[in-house]
């Protein structure tokens, strides 16, 4: 099949990287004029000081030399071939040095508001991929929706006997779709193989209309139970449960409303209604809507088959019979579970429907089962074995079993990704989902992911492990969904076995996912499919289920992560503490004052100099939307600034973690509430602010305190505060509002921990048990995201790692420097890489370039 777009496409997003480095590389200057005009005042007054010594008969001064080579290395980088004592006699050409703000907004800006026009939907990663890996399947038609594709190949994979996804109700409904002709020449098919392919090519994309899908399957159930019931009553099976006499059913009992929806639309059918039986009536309505339907009668149909089940059921719930088991059930009882085991035909729709249209369910992790579904539905393999190959340009991985696509690159790096662009999608309610980013990110208001993990393969899941051994396999004589089927069968095995236990997990290099898989993968390839589930219960894999979680969840905790991300914090804070009150960085403000052009360009430095401000664990705020909105105002482009904003509402995003110094604030806090307020008595906030400074002799401020009282009461402290008028000292007839706080509660019987840390505090308040209550109540609770762990490690390589770089003479190696380190602490934390066709990542990069500019950084190199 042919798909000349999303092979287009596939070309642009392989050659993304290259596109954008070739822009970086273009931008070759780390100067802007004022770091020039920085560089030439430095050198004029090193000139003047050099003049005034030797006159002085010294042999000149020895901050010369480094003046000149700064401003040098600053001319040769924005193109002056003018000498510096030339510059001196005329420095017009400094005037035309593009300024920070207009390399900013001329040259960094468009690479991402050009790239933004150019991100795919999630839903056109799935294109690619369908596209590119059934080229040579003739059952695939060309007016095919990606849905479509989907289901013909899990019908194929699967045949009438996928237990997993009951495949054979699509088949059959395939069968229904037949005209005469097709149906003689499929019964007459002996070749299996081929059999499955014509009944798979009368499968179209009005399979899934729901409604109408819908209202055939009941109806087809309808009429299948009602020629059972019919039976069952003529053998004397079914009974009246009142009078438990026998009961024979002879047709369907409608309400009146009923009957008349049944004649309206048999009489715009052009159909006469008969009142001799309704079930034939029924009979005939399924065989016209099954095959060539009026359009304009299908919204009545609809109706009519919602009245009818409700009718039916009505009619069964006063009917019994006895089950095998001699229990006395209701037929309506029987009559519904038959409905539940039909509905998993919509479960396979909704499954082809969710992953042609990217959407992430917030299932509990099932998305990532179906990803494995897909894979092999779809012949995808993995580089599980140290001799296989991965091609990074093809994408394909070659193993014992020859070339196939790569899963890990084409599922779970392109496609299951945390593409915001999906929320441009109307079926995304932006507003309830914007809200949720301040929460867990699990959505609001409907069951769509808004943030997904993106995670890689986990090897520390035993169910993955499993999925991953029927992909690889190849020499299994199995189809693609006999697959799913075993690997079902040995999970459900593995997860009910009595045998099951947490395993302590060793230390050494088995305690990460690489770990896991360079220890066991291999070996699970080895075994026979019988093997498998045995030999991973017999390891340190850990099979605990958590009820309302999907299997692939466990083992998924962010244990690295979140380490790392507290190690980071940590030494941010650090950072900030020991500079905040630096006599040396006033010293070096005070010499940069000496040097610069103007009051403006000093106040500028001023603000840099306070780079190192710590709040959230950032010390930059991430604002390009300001510049954005600036350079594009007349572009009224709302689409592009929901994106930024909510990318920024992402890297904003909180990370709580707790410090040495943020639990002695809170013991202190604690401490100051219990022994001077009650219900009664309430402190003032800037008093208690005064109190904690002088006792803990660190810093503390109004958003500290208040990030701290609302951490204590978060864990259940009944805390309340009130506003109160107080005079000012200046003028006792003028008030001002003031806020107070108090401790109310001093019982917590429903709560031993909170109630032994408020009788600890009649002693000494018991630091290790408060901080035990933080970490369960608080931390552990948060959800670690991707975009809030590169915010966080972007913090931390501004403050660590970007000084460290030799050697730069582009932004491109910049960008490359942040990529290759971040890469490395993604992987070991399961997440993505960073890719630049993600648009957060890529705002992330050029705002690692913008902050170089502003910032007068790595010039000196």
């Amino acid at each position: 099949m042919e798909n000349t777009a999303a092979e287009e496409m596939y070309d642009f997003t392989k050659n993304r990287r290259e596109k954008i480095n070739l822009e970086l590389s273009k931008i070759r200057s780390l100067y802007g004029r004022e770091d020039v005009v920085y560089r030439f005042n430095a050198y004029k007054k090193a000139k003047d000081k050099d003049d005034i010594a030797r006159k002085k008969g010294r042999s000149g001064y020895s901050g010369l030399p480094s003046a000149r080579i700064e401003l040098e290395s600053a001319c040769k980088s924005v193109g002056i071939e003018k000498t510096p004592d030339e510059l001196i006699k005329d420095d017009s050409v400094i005037k035309t040095i593009h300024t920070r703000s207009e390399i900013i907004s001329d040259q960094f800006l468009p690479i991402l508001y050009k790239e933004y026009k150019n991100t795919p939907m999630t839903s056109d990663y799935m294109n690619r991929i369908i596209h590119r890996l059934t080229k040579s399947d003739t059952y695939i038609k060309k007016d095919d929706e990606n849905r479509t594709i989907i289901l013909k190949k899990f019908v194929m994979g699967g045949g009438k006997g996928f237990k997993t996804l009951n495949t054979g109700e699509i088949i059959e409904w395939a069968e229904e779709k037949m005209n005469a002709s097709e149906k003689e020449q499929y019964d007459l098919q002996s070749d299996s193989q081929k059999k499955l392919e014509l009944a798979v090519s009368r499968i179209d994309n009005s399979i899934f209309d729901r409604s109408l899908t819908q209202a055939l399957k009941q109806t087809k159930c309808l009429i299948e139970n009602f020629d059972k019931y019919v039976l069952m009553s003529k053998e004397g099976k079914i009974v009246d449960s009142n009078s438990n006499e026998t009961i024979i059913i002879s047709d369907i009992i409608l309400k009146e409303i009923t009957t008349i929806k049944l004649k309206n639309l048999m009489c715009k059918l052009r159909f006469e209604f008969t009142n001799v039986s309704v079930i034939e009536n029924i009979k005939l309505l399924y065989n016209i809507f099954n095959n060539d339907y009026p359009a304009n009668t299908v919204v009545e149909f609809i109706d009519f088959v919602a009245a009818l089940n409700v009718d039916f059921k009505k009619q069964l719930h006063s009917l019994c019979y006895i089950s095998r088991e001699g229990k006395k059930k209701t037929l309506e009882e029987r009559y519904c579970d038959v409905l539940k085991k039909r509905n998993r035909k919509m479960k396979l729709l909704n499954l082809c429907e969710d992953l042609a249209n990217g959407d992430f369910k917030s299932n509990g992790g099932n998305t990532r089962k179906y990803l494995y579904y897909f894979a092999i539905m779809f012949d995808m393999s993995e580089a599980l074995k140290k001799n296989d190959h991965y091609n990074e340009d093809t994408k394909e991985v070659e193993t014992e079993f020859g070339k196939r696509a790569d899963m890990q690159a084409y599922l779970f790096e392109d496609y299951y990704s945390d593409n915001i662009m999906k929320f441009l999608l109307n079926r995304y309610e932006r507003e309830k989902h914007i809200k949720s980013l301040q929460g867990n990110g699990k959505g609001e208001g409907n069951d769509y992911e808004t943030e997904p993990r993106g995670d890689g393969i986990n090897y520390k899941n035993y169910a993955e492990m499993i999925y991953l051994y029927f992909l690889y396999r190849k020499d299994l004589n199995l189809t693609p969904g006999e697959r799913i089927d075993m690997a079902e069968k040995i999970i459900a095995k593995c997860s009910n076995s009595k045998e099951k236990i947490t395993h302590p997990i060793k230390g050494g290099e088995t305690n990460d996912t690489v770990g896991y898989k360079n220890s066991y993968m291999e070996s699970v390839l080895d075994r026979e499919p019988s093997e498998v589930g045995s030999y991973l219960m017999s390891t340190e894999y850990d099979f605990m289920f958590n009820e309302g979680k999907s299997i692939t969840a466990i083992s998924s905790e962010e244990v690295y992560a979140r380490d790392a991300m507290e190690i980071w914090s940590g030494s941010l804070e650090e950072e900030y503490v020991k500079n905040v009150d630096s006599s040396t960085l006033k010293r070096e403000i005070k010499d940069i004052k000496e040097a610069a052009e103007s009051d403006e360009v000093a106040d500028r430095v001023l603000e840099l100099s306070n780079i190192k401000y710590f709040k959230e664990n950032s010390i930059v705020k991430w604002s390009l939307s300001e510049k954005l909105r600036k350079k594009y105002t007349g572009s009224n482009d709302k689409e592009f600034f929901l994106i930024i904003d909510l990318i920024e509402q992402r890297l904003n995003k909180r990370f709580v973690w707790l410090s040495s110094r943020k639990i002695n604030e809170l013991a202190e806090l604690l401490t100051i509430l219990y022994e001077d307020s009650n219900s009664d008595t309430f402190i003032s906030g800037k008093e208690m602010q005064a109190m904690i400074r002088k006792k803990t002799g660190g810093l503390y401020n109004g958003y500290l305190f208040q990030d701290d009282v609302e951490m204590l009461k978060s864990i259940g402290l009944d805390i309340k505060w009130k506003k109160i008028k107080k005079p000012k000292k200046a003028a006792e007839d003028i008030t001002e509002e003031e806020k107070v706080y108090a401790l109310c509660g001093r019982e917590y019987q429903n709560d031993s921990e909170l109630d032994a840390i408020i009788k600890s505090l009649n002693i000494k308040l018991d630091k290790t048990l408060l901080w035990e209550i933080l970490l369960e109540r608080i931390v552990k609770k948060q959800d670690i995201s991707r975009s809030t762990f590169i915010a966080v490690y972007y913090n931390y390589y501004l403050c660590f790692e970007l000084d460290k770089i030799s050697g730069v003479e582009t932004f491109k190696d910049i960008y490359d420097d942040f990529k290759n380190k971040i890469d490395i602490e993604l992987e070991k934390a399961r997440f993505q890489r960073m890719s630049e066709k993600n648009i957060l990542d890529l705002y992330v990069l050029i705002s690692l370039c913008v902050f170089v500019v502003e910032n007068d950084v790595l010039q000196s190199e």
